[in-house]
Parts: C-alpha cells; sequence; structure tokens
C-alpha cells in the first residue's frame, strides 16, 4: 500500500543536558494515549509547528531546544529541523531536486513577500504549484496559499473538537479556497478584488472630520489674508512698470555714486600718503638749514675773534722769565673758517630753494585732497539727502504693490482651495452599494462534492452502526453534517466531537479519493473530549470492569474504523487512556504509544518525565470562545 504525498515518520525533540526522546508513526493509524499533562498535547502542537508554523509548542525551560520531523515521500525521506522559536525551518530533501537542502522561512511574512518558505515545500510534496494565493473574504482579498491555510481543519485541537459550528469555520473564505486548489486546480485569479463596503463606509465616515478641519483652517488664513490686504495702501494712479523702470535707473545711479565714492576714496588715500612724504622730506630740510646756519654762526665767530687777536699788541719778552718771546699771527685757519662760512652759505640758499619748491608741491596736494574732499562731500550728500530717500520710496512703493498682489494670489489659491475641499465633501457617497460579483466558495463546489461528502459521511456512520446513519447529509448551506435534518448544536458535546470527527474522516475519505493533491496527514487531539462521565446512551454502552475504559458503542466503533482505513492516509490521535476504548491497535499501517506509569505504559510522557503543565506551553488555538464563529447557522445569509 502506497499512501500519496507524504506522511510523518518521526518526531524527535532534543536540546542541551537532556536526554532526547523521539516518536514514530506509521503511515496508517496512530493513537497516543496516557493521563492527562503526560505530553499529548505537546506531541499535537509540535506537528502543527513543523508543518503550519504558530507558537512553539512549549518553553524552552524544559531544556528541550529543538525539533527534528522526518517525512516519508514516495520520492525519499526529507527531514525538517527547528529550533523553538524561530521562523526559519532546515530542509533536507536530497531526493528533491527542486528542493534539495535549504534554510527558509516557515511562512511568508505579513509584508506579503513570495521568498521561497518551507510552506511552499511540503506543497511542492503534494504537487501544487508555487505562489499559488487564497482568497480570504467575500472581496476577493488575496494572500499566499501555506499548509496553514488549511491545516485547522486537518489538525483539530482539543478546543475545537466538540465546536457547534462546522470544522470549515475558521477562516471560510481562505479555508474553502485552498481546498478548491487542493481538489480542483481551481484558478482564483479571475475573480476580482473588491474593497469591502464596510471599509469604504469606515473611511467616508473618517474623511468628512478630516475636510472640515481643513476647511476651518483655509477659512483662517483667508481671513488673516484679508485683514493684512486692508491694511494696504491702494493707490490707483500706482504704475507698478513705471516704478520697477524708476526703480531699475535710480539703482544703477546708486551704483554708479556708490562706485565713484569708492574712486574718491581710494585717491584720498593716496593724496594723503603723498601729503605725509612732502611734510617729512620738509622736516628734514628745516632740521638741514638749522645746521647750516649753526654753522655759519661758528665760522662767523672765529672770523671775528681774529680780528680783534690783531689789535692787541704782543710783549717782546716773557714777564715771568723774560725770556725772549716769537711775534706774530697764523692767518691760515681764519682764511679756512671764511671760505667754509662761503660755502655753507651757498648751501643754505639751494636748500632754501629745494624746500620752496617742496612747499609747493605740498601746498597742491592740500589744493587736491581739499578739492576730492569736497567732492566726496558732494557725492554723500546727494546720496544721502536725495538719491537714496527716492530710491527707499520707490522700493517702498514697489514692496507694497507686490505684498498687495502676494496677498490677492494667496486669497484666490486659498478660495480655490476651499472649494476643492467643498465639492470633495459633497462628492462622498453616503451609502456604498454592495459590489457585483462577491466570491462565494460554495458555489464553486461541484454537486459531486456534496454526493460524494454525503456518502462518506452514511457509510462511516454505518460503520459505527449509527441508528439514524442513512439521514445523514453534507448540506451546502452551512457546510457541515445534519443526521435527521438536525443540526449539530442541537446534539450534546459528546454527539458534536462524534460528528465533528466523523466529518473529518468524510473528508479525509474524499481527498484520498477525488483530490488532485492530497495532504493526508489528519491529527486529532483528544476526539473523545466531554465523554470523560459518559453512561448509558450510543456513544458508550459498556465498559472494561477492570480499566473502566469504553468497551462497546459508538466510541469503540468509532476507534475500529479509524484504524481500519489507514489506506486514506495517516491519522494521529492524541486521547486520555480513560476515554479511549479498549481494543487492539496493532497493524502493520498502525501503531499504539502509552505514556504514564501504568503497567502497561511505553513511557512516563513526550519529554523524559516534563510535565505539561511545567512545561508553560502556548495554546494558539485558545479556548473555543476565542475561536472566530465565521460560519453562521445558515451560511447561505453570511453571504
Amino acid at each position: 500500500m502506497t499512501v500519496p504525498g507524504f506522511w510523518i515518520k518521526s518526531t524527535r525533540f532534543t536540546g542541551d543536558h537532556v536526554k532526547a526522546t523521539k516518536v514514530e508513526f506509521k503511515q496508517g493509524f496512530n493513537i497516543v494515549h496516557g493521563p492527562s499533562d503526560t505530553g499529548k498535547t505537546y506531541l499535537a502542537n509540535s506537528i502543527k509547528y513543523m508543518l503550519a508554523s504558530g507558537n512553539a509548542p512549549f518553553s524552552s525551560a524544559t531544556g528541550y531546544s529543538q525539533i527534528e520531523m522526518e517525512l516519508h515521500t514516495e520520492a525519499g525521506p526529507v527531514t525538517l529541523t527547528r529550533t523553538l522559536r524561530s521562523n526559519k525551518i532546515s530542509i533536507k530533501a536530497l531526493h528533491h531536486p527542486n528542493i534539495g537542502t535549504i534554510t527558509v522561512d516557515a511562512n511568508p511574512s505579513d509584508k506579503g513577500d513570495v521568498a521561497y518558505t518551507a510552506s511552499d515545500a511540503l506543497l511542492e510534496l503534494i504537487g501544487v504549484e508555487p505562489h499559488q494565493q487564497v482568497i480570504t473574504n467575500q472581496y476577493g482579498t488575496r494572500k499566499p496559499l501555506t499548509w496553514r491555510s488549511f491545516a485547522s481543519v486537518l489538525h483539530r485541537g482539543e478546543g475545537r473538537i466538540t465546536s457547534e459550528e462546522s470544522i470549515f469555520s475558521t477562516d471560510k473564505y481562505m479555508t474553502l479556497s485552498a481546498f478548491l486548489i487542493l481538489f480542483y486546480d481551481k484558478d482564483l485569479s479571475v475573480y476580482t478584488e473588491h474593497e469591502a463596503p464596510a471599509d469604504i463606509r469606515q473611511r467616508n465616515r473618517a474623511i468628512p472630520p478630516v475636510i472640515e478641519e481643513m476647511l476651518a483652517d483655509v477659512s483662517r488664513q483667508i481671513e488673516m489674508y484679508e485683514e493684512d490686504l486692508a491694511r494696504c495702501e491702494e493707490s490707483p494712479d500706482d504704475d507698478l512698470e513705471k516704478d520697477m523702470q524708476r526703480l531699475q535707473d535710480l539703482s544703477g545711479e546708486n551704483e554708479r555714486i556708490r562706485a565713484e565714492l569708492k574712486d574718491v576714496a581710494t585717491a584720498l588715500t593716496q593724496w594723503h600718503r603723498k601729503r605725509v612724504a612732502k611734510e617729512l622730506t620738509l622736516r628734514e630740510y628745516d632740521d638741514l638749514a638749522s645746521l647750516y646756519v649753526g654753522n655759519i654762526q661758528r665760522l662767523s665767530a672765529i672770523a671775528e675773534a681774529d680780528a680783534v687777536l690783531r689789535d692787541i699788541p704782543e710783549p717782546e719778552r716773557c714777564p715771568y722769565c723774560d725770556s725772549e718771546m716769537a711775534t706774530g699771527h697764523d692767518p691760515e685757519y681764519a682764511e679756512a673758517a671764511r671760505i667754509e662760512s662761503i660755502d655753507t652759505a651757498h648751501n643754505l640758499k639751494d636748500l632754501t630753494e629745494v624746500r620752496q619748491a617742496t612747499s609747493a608741491q605740498l601746498d597742491a596736494i592740500n589744493e587736491r585732497i581739499r578739492h576730492l574732499e569736497a567732492h566726496q562731500a558732494q557725492l554723500e550728500t546727494y546720496l544721502s539727502g536725495k538719491l537714496l530717500p527716492h530710491l527707499d520710496k520707490i522700493k517702498t512703493a514697489v514692496t507694497k504693490f507686490q505684498d498687495r498682489d502676494h496677498i490677492l494670489t494667496r486669497i484666490a489659491d486659498l478660495q480655490e482651495q476651499q472649494q476643492e475641499l467643498q465639492d470633495r465633501m459633497a462628492a462622498l457617497p453616503e451609502d456604498p452599494e454592495e459590489p457585483a460579483g462577491l466570491f462565494n466558495p460554495l458555489e464553486l463546489f461541484p454537486t459531486e462534492f456534496y454526493t460524494e461528502m454525503t456518502a462518506n459521511l452514511q457509510w462511516i456512520l454505518k460503520e459505527l452502526h449509527y441508528s439514524n446513519a442513512e439521514t445523514a447529509r453534507f448540506h451546502s448551506t452551512d457546510f457541515d453534517i445534519r443526521v435527521n435534518n438536525k443540526p449539530k448544536r442541537r446534539h450534546g458535546k459528546g454527539y458534536r466531537a462524534l460528528f465533528n470527527t466523523v466529518v473529518l474522516l468524510a473528508l479525509r475519505k474524499y481527498i484520498s479519493e477525488h483530490a488532485n493533491h492530497k495532504p493526508s496527514v489528519v491529527v486529532l487531539d483528544t476526539p473523545t473530549l466531554g465523554l470523560e462521565h459518559q453512561d448509558g446512551g450510543d456513544l458508550i454502552t459498556s465498559r472494561d470492569e477492570q480499566t473502566g475504559r469504553p468497551k462497546t458503542g459508538l466510541l469503540r466503533n468509532l476507534f475500529d474504523h479509524m484504524h481500519d482505513t489507514g489506506s486514506y492516509g495517516q491519522i494521529i490521535v492524541l486521547n486520555n487512556t480513560d476515554v479511549t476504548p479498549v481494543m487492539h491497535f496493532d497493524a502493520e499501517d498502525s501503531t499504539e504509544l502509552i505514556f504514564g506509569n501504568g503497567p502497561n505504559a511505553h513511557r512516563a510522557g513526550l519529554l523524559a518525565d516534563i510535565r505539561e503543565d511545567e512545561a508553560d506551553w502556548d495554546n494558539e488555538d485558545g479556548s473555543e470562545e476565542e475561536q472566530n464563529t465565521l460560519f453562521a447557522r445558515d451560511w447561505s445569509r453570511d453571504i
């Protein structure tokens, strides 16, 4: 016997400083049972974690940090390895050339990227083309097809096994569009995506307050500019073109005068330097003339002294020693003094002439400086007293005109903006109409689907020896089972668990026989929920005298059926021992694993004696009350 697609061969749990633990499965029926809190739900959530992503099945505080799952495929083994709380999965598929050995994300991100993911690899193992999209609501909104798109149906958690709603109720549009692809390779791209009227109404409700606030702001700005306009002096005689020309002329004149003032200032600087040089030269001449005069006076005194000495009689003998004395004068020094005095007088005369010329040059320089300073003062007076005031006046007039023109332009722009906002407010639709051509997946399932599902339900219920099996129908209105035309919600918890399991088994048979792509792994967590205290009725008609476990009844028949139908694909059941029927589960394609401390237990628990309540695991599914009930009791009223 060969099961198409793949089935789980084993799941292995490892970590630092803990003993590795492994659970092996067969391709048909697998039952793992034991007391509460021994790790059964760990195992169910671990399978979901590896195939459909979601929350980590247990806390890393257990010491276990990695899960390894081996899949059996017709082409060869495929190994998935994932660390707790990581979105990365390592895949080893040596016999699948399109996959190989890779490490990828478990699922696409919320950003809608199209990168290859672990989910794409799993879908490829059952023959689904990559990058398929499902529709998530009646308005055609799309998202990538992943294993998680339909996992909520095939992997029934403890919190949903007794649900009053259809097993397809979670994200019904996404789930059913996923099955349309799996069953028939349905092309959903032909369905137009529409904006939901509720979203339109919400947006329309949000827009008016924004527009009103914008209108109020525009009105305030118009008022402000109108006040500024009222303060502007309006002159009907103003000629902007003439004023602009006059402004240009005066600006040119201003630049010319300032350039001339700059030239005058430069010239004055140069002439001031010349004057300083001449004044320094005159001072040097005066010092030299004083020197000449002093020399002339010294030489004249020498000549005068010589003349006086000539008139004094000279003694012939010394009055002291009575010796004879020499007589006569030396005329040479007196002549020399006279000649030098004459030369110095000539030099003084020459110096006086040069000084007079230099003094005349200084006078000319001073005159030039006075002329330049007068011209400078004239230019500055013209500039400050006439040109600049006139220029400022013209500038003020032009600025006022431009300011007024700017205000008028701004008011016109704001009024145009105001009108646009008013038009936009008026154009808002009051109540959007429901778009035509809404997506209804129920219409896309062929009649044969409902016929086959009904036949499967009746066959399974007959296998269970259910008394009203021939009245069972799979109804298109609520996409669920009805027996004697009685909705499932009108049954008790135990029968709801039974019927939900039967519907899943009927779907499993349909997938095996008719689906183009066969996700053949079904996981049931506690399908006997609510039967712990069941006495009497058809579900449990007798119990084992020693263990108290169910022995006969519909429940026993259900387990017999699951055990005997391994050809439809792998099914993994996690259940409490006290509600698991007493029967032999051994078969070529079946296996039984018992947790606990009893004499028949195979091991204490999943993770080396760690209890579920010690591991702080996250139940992503949550309680039944927390689930979105998306199937109406009459789905035809919900589409």
